[in-house]
């Protein structure tokens, strides 16, 4: 059931991200701004634990441990915008 429910709330989230264009990533001034900026952070830090446990759904250690490649990715991607984008560090 946990499975489930990341990877729906993986789903939404992008969806969500995607219906709103209008954000200003580079200098979030409203709160709208920072709330879709900490979502993609969110999002893709969220991306990184769903991608392993898809990869045991669909295969084998095989796969599993390629996953792991874009999973990181993903965690570090993620973690590297909220301090960016978040918290404003260069």
């Amino acid at each position: 059931m946990r499975r489930v429910g990341l990877f729906a709330f993986v789903g939404l989230m992008f969806l969500l991200l995607w219906l709103e264009r209008d954000a200003n990533f580079q200098d979030p001034e409203s709160a709208a701004d920072w709330f879709v900026v900490l979502g993609f952070s969110v999002t893709l830090i969220a991306l990184a634990f769903a991608l392993p446990m898809f990869a045991q759904l669909v295969s084998g250690r095989f796969v599993f441990r390629v996953s792991l490649v874009p999973a990181v990715g993903a965690g570090l991607g993620g973690s590297a915008n909220f301090l960016e984008d978040g918290l404003q560090l260069s």
